[in-house]
């Protein structure tokens, strides 16, 4: 590839992305030959624009020039995974009574291969986790995922937070995806792990918890309070048991209940609302589905027994419920893949409904980090459009990870300024000093935080999230967008990634 015009400086306060083809996420179609600019300051894309209306390309050598015009690459936004996670997980399932648990593992644990659960969790230091999540951390990055959502430490109490801390800002301590993180599920007494095998009634090993505990309206408050308090994006509620009956009885262990009572689920759904704050919720069964949907949450995860009636209660629900369906766990090639006509059915239920909104996870750590895409892949596999699969992982990966803050006309308005923005220079600080733009309101002062701009798309204003993914999506569509993503044996190996208008990635080479 030829990467550029003339060498990277690198110090230019500007990058330009020549293309021929970039994909637009809003609009599901592609625009040719065109001019990508990039603020380095702000992290923010500037103008997009056809290169023939350029002056000049290189403004007279002030800007850096990737070109790849003669490239057989196609520019997409950096991609969203809204449900990672880092290793197998333990299932118990009654395919009569079609009933299951699995346990959410988190970036900071590894394959059960290796070390199991309860031994990650009792025996391994915080900073040993830590240093691992790392690693996962850079390889879901060069994977082309620019966003992540964790769903809880599992153990590793507020690491996350740190975590988010050092791959955030323009200089980040190490590279990673921007992280939108859940602090620690939030579980009802005696439902979750580790258990100690001499004191079974007692919760956690070593004062370890797999999770935060409350019971009772007010101190599921407290929770929530807390976690938000902490500097949690999201509040994660479970569903599972983790029981030792499991040893003697696992159809009843394995049973997915309703472990809070709608009042004390009302009561952590409205807290977290009134922050800001949205709430995701473990849920397999079509009753409890509805339930939560019936109370105000915003992300279903799994969902993998779910009904039409459950599926047409997210489709109209008034808060606009996404489901991460998780499909590739299942699927005929992932670990699971004795549940797969299971989830498999639901999804494609759901597809012959309509319009209902997706978040793109795979419960990536059931497989391997690097190999995020594979939920792309099952999804085009089960019938959905190639086009909207891609959609669902950009800018409708925003749209779920998100905080309320961006909802409705407020959130509207808050997009709108972004825009204008932009076009009037203030994404740019080198155009700003010079013109003297006062600040949006809606906007704030910069700097802005990672996760509080726009992301998912190609556009002015919008965060500088950009892969480059091998072939003609254009003209070859489905079959060269699936042989890029590669499968679940297959990574995605992007030969670009740029994430807040830095170039982690050029010619497939690593560069941070």
């Amino acid at each position: 590839m030829c990467s550029s015009l003339r060498a990277l400086t690198f110090a230019a306060r500007r990058l330009r992305i020549l293309a021929s083809r970039v994909f637009d996420s809003t609009s599901c179609i592609f625009l040719v030959n065109q001019a990508i600019t990039v603020s380095r300051v702000t992290g923010l894309i500037i103008d997009v624009r056809p290169i023939a209306a350029l002056e000049d390309v290189f403004e007279d050598g002030k800007i850096d020039v990737i070109d790849l015009l003669n490239e057989n690459i196609t520019l997409i936004p950096g991609l969203i995974d809204t449900h990672v996670h880092c290793e197998p997980l333990p299932m118990f399932l009654d395919t009569r009574s079609r009933l299951i648990t699995l346990h959410l593992p988190p970036v900071f644990l590894h394959p059960y291969s290796e070390t199991s659960w309860e031994d990650q969790v009792t025996k391994e230091s915080t900073a040993e986790r830590v240093i691992r999540a790392t690693i996962h951390a850079r390889t879901t990055l060069m994977a082309g995922y620019t966003t992540v959502r964790d769903l809880g430490t599992e153990g590793a109490e507020d690491s996350d937070m740190a975590l988010r801390k050092c791959v955030s800002g323009p200089n980040p301590m190490i590279p990673g995806p921007r992280l939108f993180t859940a602090s620690r599920a939030i579980v009802s007494t005696g439902s979750y792990g580790p258990k100690s095998r001499i004191h079974p009634g007692v919760e956690g090993v070593d004062g370890k918890h797999g999770a935060e505990v409350a019971d009772g309206e007010a101190e599921c408050i407290r929770a929530v309070r807390r976690q938000i308090g902490a500097g949690a994006d999201w509040i994660k509620v479970n569903y599972p048991i983790r029981s030792r009956s499991a040893q003697v009885n696992p159809r009843m262990a394995a049973r997915d209940l309703p472990l809070f009572s709608p009042r004390e689920l009302t009561a952590m759904i409205e807290t977290a609302h009134a922050q800001g704050v949205k709430v995701a919720a473990h849920a397999s069964r079509s009753e409890t589905c509805r339930l939560l949907v019936d109370l105000g949450v915003d992300c279903i995860e799994h969902g993998l027994f779910m009904d039409r009636e459950a599926l047409l209660a997210i489709k109209h629900s008034p808060q606009r419920v996404i489901w991460t369906p998780t499909l590739a766990t299942f699927a005929e090639d992932g670990p699971y893949s004795q549940f797969m006509g299971f989830s498999k059915k639901s999804f494609q239920e759901a597809l012959r409904i309509g319009g209902i909104r997706f978040g793109c996870g795979g419960d990536t750590g059931t497989f391997a980090h690097g190999l995020n895409a594979s939920e792309l892949v099952t999804m085009i596999d089960y019938g959905a459009d190639w086009r909207d699969v891609l959609k669902w992982a950009t800018i409708g990966g925003w749209e779920c990870v998100r905080g309320i803050q961006w909802e409705g006309e407020a959130g509207r308005r808050r997009l709108e300024a972004f825009a204008k923005a932009a076009a009037q220079g203030y994404v740019d600080t080198s155009v700003t000093a010079e013109a003297e733009i006062e600040p949006f309101e809606e906007i704030g002062e910069w700097p802005l935080g990672d996760n509080d701009v726009p992301l998912g798309a190609i556009k002015p204003g919008f965060a500088a999230d950009i892969v480059g993914i091998k072939g003609d999506l254009m003209m070859d569509g489905k079959d060269a967008f699936l042989k890029a993503l590669g499968g679940m044996s297959d990574p995605f190996h992007p030969p670009l990634v740029i994430k807040a208008g830095r170039v982690c990635k050029l010619n497939g080479k690593e560069l941070v």
